[in-house]
This record gives C-alpha cells, structure tokens and sequence, in this order.
C-alpha cells in the first residue's frame, strides 16, 4: 500500500477505508444510500478528485476536481456531511438539480 495514502487516511479519519474502485486504491466511506470516493490520494498534498455516488443507479451527485490540498479536502469533506444531512430531509444534492 502507498504509504501517501495510509498517511491522508489518517489525516481524513471520519470512517473512512482503503478500497480498490477501478482499478486504484481509493479512500472510501459508505453513507448508506450514497458512498464517497476520493481517488488520487497517492501524493500528501493530491491533487484528490471527491466523488458522492448515489448508490441507486450508480450516478453522481457531487464532484469535486483537483483538490490541492488535505486541508481543503477536509473542508469539502465537511460540505459533504452538510449536503448528506440536508438530503435525509428531502434537499436535492447539486448535480440531481
């Protein structure tokens, strides 16, 4: 395992693994009805491309491209968690709009 991405997994805790999707190890945390993926992480600082999958029909809902920075993922991660919570309550993700 690249020891880049063992080292961004611990920097992004929140539950998130170590999975191959496609070929590449990826960071991947399952939210129930969506899962993120973040591909990318084999350098400290990315570039990461941030994926939330909804799982029904395989499509994407969010994306976020060429993150340049752990802190900035971080802070993308935390839109997520916000975009996630307001769709338990009927708030349509950016890309289903």
């Amino acid at each position: 395992m690249n020891k880049n991405l063992q080292h961004n997994l611990n920097q992004i805790g929140q539950g998130f693994q170590i999975k191959r999707i496609d070929q590449e190890d990826c960071l991947y945390k399952d939210l129930g009805e969506y899962d993120i993926e973040i591909s990318g992480g084999h350098r400290k600082n990315g570039p990461f491309h941030l994926y939330v999958w909804r799982k029904k029909g395989l499509r994407i809902v969010y994306r976020k491209l060429d993150v340049r920075s752990i802190s900035r993922l971080k802070f993308e991660l935390n839109l997520v968690m916000e975009l996630h919570e307001g769709s338990k309550q009927g708030i349509k993700w950016p890309e289903e709009e």
